[in-house]
C-alpha cells in the first residue's frame, strides 16, 4: 500500500535510504533530436519560459554556451521551506523523452542544528508530468503523474564530501496543488561527484507502461506500472530544475535567543544544464 505524503517528505525518506558526456537514445522508442545547445547569448524565448519561487537569490543564464542555473534559499525564523528555479520546456504535452549533460558545480546544505531529523536538501533535476489517471482538470495536478531524475545531496548524508546522489521516482499528485502524493516507485541510478559532466535521461514508455532512466552509460533502469495512462495531465509541464528544501517543522536552534548568531537552515546548489534532447516528433 502507498503512502501519502509530501514531495519534501519523499526526497527525505529516499535519500535516507541511500546508504565524457555522450548524447545516445535509451531502449529508442523513436529517434531523439536536439531541442537546444544553448549557443544563443541568451536563453531562447522560443523553447523556454522561467519560473522561480521563495528563493533569496536566484540565477538562470546562458555562460559559455551552457545554461547556468543557482539558487540560495534558507529558512525565515527557523520554519521550513522549498526554493525552486526552473526554466520549462514549451509544448510540454508532446514530450515522452528528456535527455541532458549535467554539471553540480558547487552546492551547501546546512540543516537544524537542534534536530537531525529536520533535513535539507539540494537538488538538479529534470522533471515532468506525463499523464493523468483519471479526467483531468486544467490547472490541477490533481491525479497527474510526475516524473523526475534527480541528483542531489542532503544535510545529513554521511557520504564524502562533494559526492551526490542520483535517482529516478515518479508519484501521483492527490490534490490540484501536488502537496500530496502517492509515491509509485523509486529507483538508485548511482553516485557522482560536484564537478563532474554527467548524462541523465527520462523516458516514458506509454505502450509497455513504465518509465525509463539511465545515469550515463549505465544500463536503463525501468519500472513498471498499472495505472490508467491515456489521459494528458492536467498541468503540462516538462522542466529542468535546481531546487532547495527544509523539512516543514520548526527549528528550535534558529529561533531562541540563547543560540542567536548559529545559522538558519539553508540550501544553496549552482548548476550547468547542456545538449537538452527530447524526442524527435515533439521538435516539429
Amino acid at each position: 500500500m502507498r503512502k501519502t505524503m509530501k514531495y519534501k517528505a519523499v526526497l527525505t525518506c529516499f535519500t535516507i535510504l541511500f546508504p565524457i558526456m555522450l548524447s545516445f537514445p535509451v531502449q529508442a522508442l523513436e529517434p531523439i533530436a536536439i531541442y537546444d545547445d544553448f549557443n544563443l547569448p541568451f536563453i531562447n524565448p522560443e523553447k523556454w519560459i522561467g519560473m522561480d519561487s521563495y528563493n533569496q537569490e536566484s540565477i538562470r543564464e546562458i555562460v559559455s554556451k551552457s545554461l547556468h542555473m543557482s539558487i540560495r534559499t534558507s529558512s525565515i525564523n527557523g520554519y521550513g521551506f522549498k526554493g525552486f528555479n526552473h526554466l520549462s520546456l514549451l509544448n510540454s504535452s508532446a514530450i515522452t523523452a528528456m535527455e541532458a549533460s549535467l554539471k553540480v558545480n558547487k552546492l551547501h546544505v546546512q540543516g537544524c542544528l537542534s534536530d537531525p531529523n529536520n533535513v535539507t536538501r539540494a537538488s538538479a533535476m529534470l522533471f515532468g508530468t506525463f499523464f493523468n489517471t483519471a479526467q483531468p482538470t486544467p490547472g490541477s495536478y490533481e491525479n497527474d503523474v510526475f516524473a523526475h531524475v534527480v541528483i542531489q545531496r542532503n544535510s545529513i548524508s554521511t557520504d564524502p564530501p562533494g559526492s551526490l546522489k542520483v535517482f529516478g521516482l515518479y508519484y501521483q499528485c492527490t490534490n490540484p496543488s501536488c502537496t500530496t502524493l502517492n509515491i509509485i516507485d523509486a529507483k538508485i541510478l548511482g553516485t557522482v561527484q560536484v564537478k563532474t559532466n554527467i548524462n541523465v535521461i527520462l523516458q516514458w514508455d506509454q505502450k509497455n507502461h513504465q518509465f525509463i532512466f539511465q545515469l550515463n552509460h549505465q544500463p536503463p533502469v525501468t519500472s513498471t506500472y498499472t495505472l490508467p495512462d491515456t489521459s494528458l495531465p492536467g498541468v503540462p509541464v516538462k522542466a529542468l530544475n535546481v531546487q532547495g528544501e527544509n523539512d516543514n517543522s520548526l527549528c528550535t536552534t534558529a529561533t531562541t535567543a540563547t543560540t542567536a548568531g548559529r545559522p538558519q537552515p539553508m540550501a544553496f546548489i549552482d548548476a550547468s544544464f547542456d545538449n537538452v534532447y527530447i524526442n524527435q516528433s515533439a521538435t516539429q
